[in-house]
This record gives C-alpha cells, sequence and structure tokens, in this order.
C-alpha cells in the first residue's frame, strides 16, 4: 500500500512494502465509520424510531518508521500543517480523501529510525476515485466500405 500526501508545500509518500524513507507499521480507519443515529420512544409506539442518521467525520491512525534524517521529518511535518489530500494506492484501486487536520507525534530516535503516530481527521467521510473514470457504453465498427 502507498500513501501520498500532497498540498501546496509539498508532497510526502509512506510505502507499507518498504523501500521508501517512510515505513508504515499499521494503518486504522479505512473502514466504514460506524453511524450516529438519533432515536426516539414514545408510549404512543412500541420499540424506537430512528428518524435521523449520519456519518461522523472520519479518524485515520498511522504508526509508522521514518528511516531519513532530520529533512524527512521536518518535511513531513511541514506537509501536515496544511489540510492536504491523501492518495490511497494498493494492488487493484486508487482512492482519495481530503485531510482537515493531523496530529503528529514522534518518539525517540533508536537507532537508524524514529517511530512516530499519526491522527488525520477528514470532515468528509468518504473516499472518492483519485481519477476520473471512463467506460464506453459501445463500439462502432464500420461495417460498409467504398467498395461494396
Amino acid at each position: 500500500m502507498l500513501l501520498t500526501f500532497t498540498n501546496e508545500l509539498g508532497c510526502v509518500t509512506m510505502s507499507g512494502a518498504g523501500g521508501g524513507e517512510i515505513g508504515i507499521l499499521s494503518i486504522s480507519g479505512l473502514c466504514a465509520p460506524e453511524p450516529e443515529r438519533q432515536l426516539i420512544s414514545s408510549y404512543d409506539f412500541d420499540g424506537v424510531h430512528e428518524c435521523a442518521t449520519r456519518l461522523p467525520s472520519r479518524i485515520i491512525g498511522i504508526k509508522g518508521d521514518i528511516f531519513g534524517d532530520a529533512t524527512t521529518r521536518a518535511r513531513l511535518s511541514r506537509v501536515l500543517s496544511e489540510p492536504c489530500r491523501l492518495d490511497i494506492a494498493g494492488m487493484d484501486f486508487e482512492r482519495m480523501i481530503n485531510i482537515r487536520s493531523a496530529e503528529l507525534a514522534f518518539s525517540e530516535r533508536l537507532g537508524a529510525y524514529t517511530s512516530f503516530s499519526l491522527a488525520l481527521t477528514c470532515d468528509d467521510p468518504y473516499f472518492y476515485d483519485a481519477a476520473d473514470i471512463e467506460k464506453g457504453l459501445f463500439v462502432r465498427e464500420k461495417l460498409l466500405s467504398a467498395s461494396t
């Protein structure tokens, strides 16, 4: 899995497969958030009546390691200091979500790497396609030619 954070301050890439400056150890919050329901109960009817349902903002949690130096940590902090776009690319999908705010915490440096934890708040809880997808409705073949 490849995560890319992009805004006007720059671009940061995290990889779950290794090989990059920032590696992902665990990620949570990619499943659908639990909906909030407003229920009414009354003596006029049995049980409860659901009158409203909404999805709260999505919280995505990421734990990982930074194998780069202090400039990699500074670049990550700079990009996440402003609202940004998160692109998630897997084996057969590519989705995006807009991030309003991020909380980033670093632990002490352990040899060649620094551990971090990241909490991302997304006001819109839905993932969208990273690029527009176009599908043809039909194929037109030229069946008549000038010789017929």
